[in-house]
């Protein structure tokens, strides 16, 4: 690796779990753990199912001379969103 580093991917801790990562150097070593965040599976859909809900109300709309405003905001359909 870069500037003498090495690296082991999960790499035994003494208390019988893994670690994501060990970077050592020298003397040197860090454990690292790595975590995914983004929005909950239920938010995902909620917010697809708004898109193609505004998507049919803007087409029929158009095909009818008229206009639409504003969103469907995924909140306002399942309440407020719990975020990680």
């Amino acid at each position: 690796m870069r500037n003498g580093w090495e690296a082991e991917l999960e790499p035994s801790l003494p208390f019988g779990k893994k670690a994501d990562l060990r970077l050592s150097r020298g003397g040197s070593s860090f454990l690292v753990e790595s975590t995914l965040l983004g929005l909950s599976e239920r938010f995902q859909r909620v917010s697809r199912y708004s898109e193609r809900a505004m998507s049919t109300l803007r087409g029929i709309a158009l095909r009818n001379g008229l206009a639409v405003s504003g969103e469907l905001r995924p909140d306002t359909l399942c309440g407020p969103v719990r975020r990680p």
